[in-house]
């Protein structure tokens, strides 16, 4: 429905999508001032142009020998490998057709620039692609793991099922063998873990 061309206001469309009657998501669908495939193609244009733009800024950087220091040191290339590679998965170079799954991720990455970045890049393009992805993003997001309750219910049940049975296996290991040596994480390996305090049961077969 978001790679179409049809009205995103008519009543047919809200209905069917947003059947779960989500005022904040009815709110978001008002803002779309064009049809969804529109709306897509302004969002891929933008994006488009904040490329364009890093890449000049780039260059001047590089002629001037001043190098930009980004948040948490984070290189200019860096970034704008991280955009382009945003782009390529948005829309397909093959067949146009735009993969709406990564809308979220072009939503996040504009956020944290516009925290993080906004006073080094300068761009007044920002401000308007995080207003236009937002917009799609608030449709989108809510709806990444199904769009009726039923659908919803049964994707979280999926994946909290597993969940919670590994959480009651480890649970019964540890009461079934209060003397099992505890393991843990290799000092060397802990500087890419995340959560490197987590502890391990050593579960015989």
């Amino acid at each position: 429905m978001l790679r179409s061309d049809d009205d995103p206001s008519s009543d047919e469309f809200v209905d069917q999508m947003i059947p779960t009657d989500s005022i904040s998501m009815k709110n978001s669908l008002s803002k779309m001032a064009a049809t969804p495939l529109a709306w897509l193609h302004k969002l891929h244009g933008l994006v488009e142009n904040l490329i364009v733009y890093i890449e000049e800024l780039s260059e001047e950087h590089e002629k001037s020998g001043e190098k930009l220091k980004l948040y948490q040191g984070e290189d200019i290339s860096l970034m704008l490998e991280r955009w382009r590679k945003l782009q390529r998965d948005f829309k397909h170079h093959k067949t146009g057709e735009f993969d709406v799954s990564k809308i979220p991720d072009i939503y996040d990455s504009i956020k944290y620039d516009a925290q993080h970045n906004v006073a080094r890049l300068k761009s007044p393009i920002m401000d308007e692609l995080y207003e236009t992805s937002k917009i799609v993003a608030d449709i989108v997001i809510p709806q990444e793991y199904g769009i009726e309750e039923h659908e919803k219910l049964n994707i979280s049940h999926g994946y909290c099922v597993p969940l919670l049975r590994k959480v009651l296996a480890d649970l019964r290991a540890n009461i079934d063998n209060p003397e099992e040596q505890l393991t843990k994480l290799d000092p060397s390996f802990v500087s890419d873990v995340l959560s490197p305090g987590r502890k391990r049961i050593s579960m015989k077969s």
